[in-house]
């Protein structure tokens, strides 16, 4: 079942791509799965104190991407196959690594000084 409780939005990017991320997190986390259903339009809006048409933008943005699906403008539900969640499964992991690239470059580590300590902190883990 999706939740938004744990949603904190920010100024960094619009709320809309933020809204889309987070359900897109859950998909990869497998805590959202194939029909569950959305919140209506004014619950969640009511529920994060934004603007309705703020997460009307959300919802048509994941319907563009095939995540959702609105049946007659009333109720919307997630739609999860297999391709949708590699999918989804590669942007995240695309992003976390492009994350920790653009870090470490910032930090002026090597491309050997970032694996060498990958494996460090890989064998401390297990």
């Amino acid at each position: 079942m999706l939740n938004f409780n744990d949603l904190e939005i920010n100024n960094n990017e619009p709320i809309y791509i933020q809204i889309c991320k987070h359900t897109k997190r859950q998909i990869f986390q497998k805590s959202g799965v194939d029909g569950d259903v959305f919140p209506s339009r004014r619950e969640l809006a009511a529920k994060l104190g934004i603007n309705p048409n703020t997460i009307q933008k959300a919802y048509k943005h994941l319907e563009d991407e095939g995540i959702l699906y609105t049946k007659s403008n009333t109720v919307s539900s997630l739609i999860i196959d297999e391709r949708l969640y590699t999918r989804i499964s590669a942007e995240f992991k695309i992003e976390f690594i492009g994350n920790v690239i653009k870090e470490a470059k910032l930090c002026n580590l090597s491309f050997k000084q970032v694996i060498d300590m990958l494996s460090e902190q890989w064998e401390e883990q297990e």
